[in-house]
């Protein structure tokens, strides 16, 4: 997907690859520091497991829905992830009507935000009942969770209520869109330690 792509390719410290599910090497599964997963049909099996292995060896996976079939697997794979389940399809239009500074995902990017900022359009989306204790990064004007974080094992696990397609709404034309898949990225790798305290006995890395 181009605006996929485009997110990363000016900042040479990414690395991106897009693979058809039929074609994924498990090999780079476990180099991945994060997995978008978008929109596709089918999940087989095998790669349910190795997605949940990513995220249990701390690895971040991002979940976007399907524009019409394949939801089963969806839940199928979020139930085996414990994150939480999509439910019905919503075509009536709203927009994006929150993002939460309380949380450090967007915080650490807006200090604050005008009163007439411009959010995003949603066309499409599936009500998404996250687990207890997810966070809800974004809402729509209806109050319902549109982007959600989930503490998973050691990793991370983010879900969208919107497919990432024009169908679903503005998003992925959206500055927010680039944002919050940098942050996911930056949130996935391991940076170690801010500082180190001189003359404690300790190893630094």
């Amino acid at each position: 997907m181009r605006a996929l792509s485009a997110v990363f390719r000016s900042d040479s410290g990414y690395v991106t690859e897009q693979r058809d599910l039929r074609a994924v090497d498990p090999k780079q599964l476990e180099e991945a520091d994060l997995v978008v997963l978008n929109g596709t049909g089918e999940i087989p099996g095998g790669l349910a497991q190795q997605l949940k292995a990513l995220v249990e060896r701390g690895g971040a996976l991002a979940v976007f829905p399907p524009k019409e079939d394949g939801l089963d697997a969806y839940n199928a794979l979020l139930g085996q992830l414990t994150v939480g389940q999509y439910g019905g399809k919503d075509t009536v239009t709203t927009k994006v009507a929150r993002i939460d500074l309380d949380l450090p995902f967007y915080r650490e990017v807006f200090s604050e935000l005008p009163r007439n900022v411009d959010l995003p359009t949603v066309r499409q989306r599936y009500r998404w009942s996250p687990r207890a204790g997810a966070e809800v990064l974004l809402r729509s004007q209806d109050g319902q969770p549109y982007l959600t974080r989930h503490a998973a094992q050691q990793g991370q696990v983010f879900v969208g209520a919107s497919p990432l397609d024009p169908a679903g709404g503005s998003f992925i034309r959206h500055a927010l869109f680039v944002t919050s898949l940098l942050r996911m990225a930056e949130s996935s790798r391991n940076s170690g330690a801010l500082y180190h305290v001189i003359g404690s006995e300790r190893l630094v890395p």
